[in-house]
């Protein structure tokens, strides 16, 4: 699998395949990089795959405009985007991860 930064220069598009589903993917001329689904049918969840990852895009509460970002199974969101409700901008922050010795 490539890497995200070879694809610069060439055309990428977002395609829902189905009308009737919840199911997007993200191409370039001739491959699939990415699909994202929601995997039942009134969720707030995607789940994202691609680039050999798994990943939750999650709502961690119905009543705030945050979006969290976390790796399938986990519990532990590495990203977030908090975002104004009248505003354009946005706040995302970034779990810095640290190693630790044991």
């Amino acid at each position: 699998m490539r890497l995200l930064s070879s694809y610069i220069g060439e055309d990428l598009i977002l395609i829902q395949p189905s009308f009737f589903k919840r199911e997007y993917e993200f191409r370039s001329s001739n491959e699939l990089l990415a699909k994202m689904y929601f995997p039942k049918f009134f969720s707030l969840t995607a789940v994202v795959e691609g680039f050999e990852e798994k990943y939750e895009i999650i709502r961690p509460s119905f009543w705030k405009s945050e979006i969290a970002i976390r790796k399938f199974g986990y519990d532990l969101t590495f990203a977030s985007l908090k975002t104004n409700f009248l505003e354009q901008k946005g706040i995302n922050r970034f779990t810095e991860w640290k190693k630790t010795e044991s």
